[in-house]
């Protein structure tokens, strides 16, 4: 549910969720249209017993449908990564990220350059030999493990567990930047819904064709499905677009978070990785044992009566702990 009354009516309710369902609504009354439900006459006879209600109603069953999704987002979106479905469905998945694993140890073994393949193997699947079982990580959809991806590369990094660290993250990341990560959700969103509620008008198609005893229009099922499969096409790119502003969100913002929380400041870059390491084990397991040790003059006191000038002036001049250096170089020799 939207947190803020704006949060509906603004560009990414708006491109996300608001879009979708028109589409989804016009089409919908051109099949009722065609199966002679709901013909212009009824709709100019309806109009013309209550004119403002008529006015209303379209917009009004547009936002509830369009809100009705917003409410459904995570339901919809983790039913197109994959979840819940059997893991024999991973087959055409595995069988992927083998071959380029194949051929990433075959350039390595030729002493070709392999930066391509671990490229294509970060951006696309849940990978790091040692660190990740990716056997267990994969999804029967490509959509899936490439959200699985980014959501593994803070992990990866930095040691520090995505899904339970997102929302800590997002304490400290400035407004605009929330606003361009919500732009690029915002693409996804659109593209995933698209996807449902097309196989939604598939089902419609076909109730309305068994009710009625005919098949009418069988350019809907067709332009029906090519939607289906173009928008799972162009989600795999907003996929990647969206997971590199969340991943460039822990590369930029991480560090202010380990000052907000008052972390000591590591002297290398595994003590870094154990620290964010251990702090998400203490977030997902509830283990307050798990805690690093304060550090005081690491942390801002919004309660200090100094003004914001004077805060930032003693920020500026208290040396920086450095959490932001990655965990050490990554070999990668599996494929997403």
């Amino acid at each position: 549910m939207p947190g803020k009354l704006q949060d509906i009516f603004g560009r990414t309710f708006v491109v996300g969720f608001f879009l979708p369902g028109a589409v989804f609504t016009f089409f919908t009354v051109l099949l009722l249209h065609c199966y002679g439900i709901l013909t212009v006459q009824i709709l100019w006879d309806l109009s013309n017993q209550n004119p403002l209600m008529s006015a209303l109603l379209m917009p009004l069953s547009l936002w509830l449908l369009a809100i009705s999704l917003q409410v459904a987002n995570g339901w919809i979106i983790r039913r197109k990564e994959g979840y819940g479905l059997p893991r024999w469905m991973t087959w055409w998945q595995r069988v992927k990220l083998g071959l380029l694993i194949k051929e990433l140890k075959a350039l390595e073994k030729a002493g070709k350059d392999p930066r391509p393949i671990r490229h294509k193997i970060a951006i696309h699947f849940a990978y790091h030999q040692g660190l990740l079982d990716y056997k267990k990580l994969l999804l029967p959809w490509a959509f899936g493990n490439t959200v699985r991806a980014f959501e593994a590369y803070p992990l990866v990094m930095y040691g520090f567990e995505a899904t339970r660290g997102w929302g800590r993250l997002l304490a400290v990341v400035p407004k605009d930047y929330r606003e361009l990560v919500g732009g690029a959700k915002a693409e996804v969103d659109f593209l995933v819904n698209l996807w449902f509620l097309s196989w939604l008008f598939l089902l419609e198609y076909v109730a309305f064709a068994w009710i009625t005893g005919g098949f009418e229009s069988f350019w809907f099922p067709v332009l029906t499905y090519l939607n289906v499969r173009l928008s799972s096409y162009w989600l795999q790119g907003a996929a990647v677009r969206w997971g590199e502003m969340v991943k460039a969100a822990f590369d930029v913002f991480l560090p202010d978070l380990g000052r907000q929380l008052g972390l000591p400041a590591p002297a290398t870059r595994e003590e870094a990785w154990k620290t964010w390491n251990q702090l998400s084990e203490a977030f997902l397991h509830r283990w307050p044992e798990n805690l690093p040790a304060p550090n005081p003059e690491a942390v801002w006191h919004p309660s200090d009566s100094a003004s914001e000038e004077e805060m930032g002036q003693e920020t500026s001049s208290a040396e920086e702990p450095d959490f932001h250096d990655p965990v050490a170089e990554v070999e990668l020799s599996g494929t997403r």
